[in-house]
């Protein structure tokens, strides 16, 4: 909370918390890299994601994943950044610490993945309603 008004003006949606050398977790939501066709996300030491999770489990359908501490400067090297909580979803990074990840576009695993989470949630959405679709 301390940093809200510094990720205001910085347009940040998270704060990634780190002890110098190795990122831990997003102040809001869980997170992961891709680096060369892997996803790799730490899973001790953090707070549990139940929606990281999720995503950890589609994305084993697709690709490598490796669960493991992640450095500093694998995050900034990473091929691909996302995020992952229960009131966004799926949120593929583009930049962040004013560094491009990647090109700074929306990489290929992450499209992969954000199509195939979406759809893995409305399966989950529509197996909850018994099958009928409701309004809110």
């Amino acid at each position: 909370m301390r940093l809200a008004p510094a990720m205001r003006a910085a347009s940040a949606i998270d704060v990634v918390n780190h002890g110098g050398v190795h990122a831990a977790e997003c102040a809001r939501s869980a997170f992961a890299i891709v680096q060369d066709g892997t996803l790799v996300m730490r899973r001790e030491g953090v707070l549990a994601s139940v929606s990281m999770a999720q995503v950890v489990a589609v994305a084993r359908e697709r690709m490598p994943v490796e669960e493991r501490a992640i450095t500093l400067e694998e995050l900034h090297a990473a091929d691909e950044v996302l995020t992952s909580g229960a009131a966004r979803g799926l949120v593929p990074i583009v930049a962040f610490d004013d560094r491009l990840v990647g090109d700074g576009t929306v990489g290929p695993h992450a499209r992969v993945l954000f199509a195939a989470f979406a759809a893995h949630v409305d399966r989950y959405e529509t197996a909850l309603r018994g099958g009928a679709a409701t309004g809110v």
